[in-house]
């Protein structure tokens, strides 16, 4: 499992790795291994998500990973959204912790806070759920809080992750079919296997006030499902 993890990651002559680790092996069962310490990483990427620095501490076995005090700067020089609306080339975001469980097949993130664009975020741990973050085209990286699970089989039903995020800026949506803009705006974005439930949603578009809540499938592999109210003033 870490050799697969490991090989998501690209360097290249201008990174820098600095681990420090204390373990032990069992030398007549090599599943049978432990590792604790600190690591620090600079200017690589992982899963196609560029990364300046990421840093932690962690405690690792053959089925349970787990970091701690997690500092990462994402670098935004070619991301799409700052190609196109301009805005910080990189963002700072930290997490209290990070578990993985083989066994469960589960991800779990405590306590994300930061100022960031969310899909590199998500991509970190879950491309197939990150294409869908992307559709929501934030001009200016938002305020971010976020905890929960991915479930990392393809066909998982455990994946629970809430995002509240704030944007007293723009972002652009498509929405059944046609572009909208939308301005100041506030939710709490709940991510599930199946569905995306946008609950406590507020913002501005046409000129006046809207509030509401949608709840998004996204399982079907050609189209997208709405269901939900809205009001709009």
């Amino acid at each position: 499992g870490i050799e697969r993890a490991l090989n998501q990651a690209e360097f290249s002559e201008n990174s820098k790795v600095h681990i420090i680790a204390n373990g032990s092996m069992n030398r007549n069962d090599l599943t049978r291994w432990e590792a604790e310490g600190h690591a620090s990483l600079q200017n690589f990427s992982y899963c196609d998500t560029p990364l300046h620095n990421l840093s932690g501490d962690y405690s690792l076995s053959r089925l349970h990973s787990k970091f701690d005090n997690v500092r990462a700067e994402f670098d935004y020089t070619n991301y799409i959204l700052k190609r196109k609306h301009g805005g910080p080339s990189s963002a700072r975001v930290t997490v209290s912790s990070i578990t993985v469980d083989v066994e469960k097949h589960l991800v779990t993130l405590n306590d994300i806070k930061g100022t960031a664009w969310p899909a590199p975020i998500v991509r970190l741990f879950v491309p197939g759920v990150a294409d869908h973050v992307e559709q929501y085209r934030f001009h200016r990286p938002p305020s971010l809080s976020a905890s929960g699970s991915f479930d990392t089989r393809l066909d998982g039903d455990q994946t629970y992750f809430t995002i509240y995020v704030s944007s007293p800026g723009s972002m652009n949506y498509d929405f059944i079919g046609e572009p909208l803009t939308l301005r100041r705006l506030k939710a709490r974005v709940r991510i599930r296997n199946d569905r995306v439930d946008v609950n406590n949603l507020s913002f501005y578009t046409f000129q006046g006030a809207c509030s509401g809540n949608v709840r998004v499938y996204t399982s079907h592999p050609t189209h997208t499902r709405y269901q939900g109210e809205m009001q709009f003033r």
